[in-house]
């Protein structure tokens, strides 16, 4: 056998077991001792942003975090963003006056930046007051909590929370994804709640910046992993980052195919920003290791194949391969379970994760397999995956309210705003 393909081999073998154990060692060394409250921001001091193609597929469960950020935050303004040509933009006019949200649409001549940074810039540069801070939130995901309001900084002025998936239509999907919370609470805890530099990126939901930061590092890109691009300006700019305690909820793929999609423009749009040149050194080293494993996942059976051959004939050799095998196995449980045990109990949730390894594995092994075969079209538009809840509920006719559509400028102060309120 090659030397250097067993050097490979190896090298591949302990990258995914250093990023399993590592990962284990993390939660309990940076698990949260307690919480208080020192300070609770009122709604003078904390809007937030829900952005939105608002297609038919996510007007169900837009109308859903609309109305849980609505009754779990009662005072605070909230802003939904769209483009002029959004489909459901008819339906959002009518649900702001039963809702009581700001509508921000877009213009089609606006052309700072593209997909969702064009839509966020275009709030920026019209909307945000600088003393403020912002929660932009995707339309499927809301807090589960209200802990941040208290945990904000203002010596740290961007944050991040734990992401917390919820099922869709999809149970393999969801397990899944489960592995985002798990990594919240070890590697990404570590970048920004003691680092304060997001070495692994960021994402959208309960991504809360300070608004002088919004003016001052851009949103506004071409990236299709729009987040993770911001998170390296940040590091550039110098800017810390910290991460609060609020688990906010995020709907998960209704099927794998949708899985995939998803992660393949996450990883894709990564790897195009890469080699661009736009990540700082950090971030390419923690973004560089994910990608690595993602592309290295459909080879994994060869490379344990050959370290196995290469022990034939040294019994302990292969015992220790075979309990690293093990214990990857045990680890991998941990990493998909911990939202299962959450929400199906302790026994039923690690038993459904451990009987279902087999087909995660699968599912890992064909996600950069389907971005390959894809990537001719993935690269070439931003993937919207299907939101719709299982139960589509009709649209309630509106009832009057005083709230506006915002539109090129921002909703005008004082005493011409108080005399064009009066007339409208």
């Amino acid at each position: 056998m090659s030397p250097a393909l067993l050097a490979v081999a190896l090298a591949a073998v302990a990258l995914q077991v250093g990023a399993a154990v590592s990962s284990l060692l993390l939660a309990p060394l940076l698990a949260r001792r307690g919480w208080a409250c020192a300070r609770r921001r009122g709604p003078g001091e904390v809007e937030f942003v829900i952005t939105t193609k608002a297609t038919e597929g996510v007007m169900g469960v837009l109308r859903e975090v609309i109305e849980r950020v609505r009754r779990g935050f009662p005072g605070y303004t909230i802003w939904v963003v769209a483009d002029h040509d959004s489909p459901g933009l008819g339906e959002l006019r009518l649900w702001r006056w039963e809702l009581g949200f700001n509508l921000v649409v877009v213009p089609r001549d606006y052309r700072r930046g593209r997909y969702k940074s064009r839509a966020i810039q275009y709030f920026i540069d019209n909307y945000v007051d600088e003393d403020k801070w912002y929660v932009f939130l995707d339309d499927d995901s809301y807090p589960l909590d209200d802990r941040f309001l208290c945990e904000l900084r203002d010596d740290v002025p961007v944050y991040n929370g734990h992401i917390y998936p919820r099922r869709g239509r999809s149970l393999l999907a969801w397990l899944a994804d489960g592995s985002r919370y798990y990594n919240s609470i070890t590697r990404q805890r570590l970048a920004l709640g003691l680092l304060h530099k997001p070495v692994y990126g960021l994402h959208g939901e309960l991504l809360i910046v300070k608004g002088w930061v919004l003016k001052r590092v851009p949103m506004a890109s071409d990236s299709l992993a729009e987040d993770s691009l911001y998170a390296a300006r940040l590091i550039r700019a110098g800017i810390p980052v910290g991460m609060v305690s609020t688990r906010v909820s995020i709907l998960s793929p209704h099927s794998v195919v949708d899985f995939w999609r998803q992660r393949a423009r996450w990883n894709l749009g990564a790897l195009r920003d890469m080699a661009r040149g736009l990540y700082p050194p950090s971030m390419m080293a923690g973004k560089g290791v994910d990608i690595t494993l993602w592309l290295l996942a459909p080879l994994s059976p060869l490379f344990w194949g050959i370290l196995a051959a290469s022990l034939h004939g040294h019994p302990h050799g292969l015992e220790a391969l075979a309990l690293a095998g093990t214990g990857l196995y045990a680890l991998f449980v941990a990493n998909h379970g911990l939202v299962a045990a959450r929400e199906l109990g302790p026994l039923r949730g690690l038993l459904l994760v451990g009987l279902s390894i087999p087909a995660l594995t699968l599912l890992y092994y064909l996600s950069p397999v389907y971005a390959t075969l894809k990537a001719g079209e993935l690269g070439r538009r931003f993937v919207i995956i299907e939101k719709s809840p299982r139960h589509q509920r009709p649209i309630e006719p509106p009832r009057e309210s005083p709230i506006l559509e915002a539109s090129a400028a921002p909703p005008p102060t004082g005493v011409a705003g108080l005399r064009r309120g009066l007339q409208g």
